[in-house]
């Protein structure tokens, strides 16, 4: 019997965005593409996951799941978690996403800015998006209490 099995993420990182759109400088990307005209990171990377989405749908390809890679927002302004989660949803739940599927972890621009390690403030913002909406997630310091733990 010959089974093929495969399986499909998507992976997404850097978002970089806030509440309050943020201008997107054409110098972010590194090289001259005269062809983009957004103006602001939010609607780049609202454009981006539909052109993904739209891409997948027309293929019917389904999704194994997602990994987010942290950097949800812009210099630790708030809002880019809630985006991110918003865009992964309403773009992919068609093509099999789920909370349950997608994989999140911070970056350093995820925590609050002066907050010490092991504060629990510290990864609030993050946990209170992908955590709280049922994602997987890592063990977050502060937040999580390691003698609570299965060390199983």
């Amino acid at each position: 019997m010959n089974i093929e099995a495969s399986a499909r993420f998507l992976f997404i990182t850097d978002m970089h965005l806030s509440l309050k759109t943020s201008p997107f400088k054409r110098n972010d990307l590194k090289a001259k593409v005269p062809a983009i005209v957004h103006e602001t990171r939010e609607e780049l990377a609202k454009q981006l996951l539909e052109k993904i989405a739209e891409d997948l749908r027309r293929n019917d390809i389904p999704l194994s799941g997602v990994i987010f890679a942290g950097d949800a927002q812009l210099q630790g302004l708030a809002g880019g978690h809630e985006q991110v989660f918003d865009l992964i949803m309403s773009n992919f739940s068609d093509r099999g996403i789920s909370p349950s599927n997608i994989v999140a972890t911070p970056g350093n621009h995820d925590v609050v800015k002066g907050s010490p390690p092991t504060s629990p403030e510290r990864y609030l913002p993050f946990s209170e998006v992908w955590r709280k909406n049922g994602c997987v997630v890592p063990w977050l310091d502060g937040i999580d209490d390691p003698l609570t733990q299965d060390t199983d």
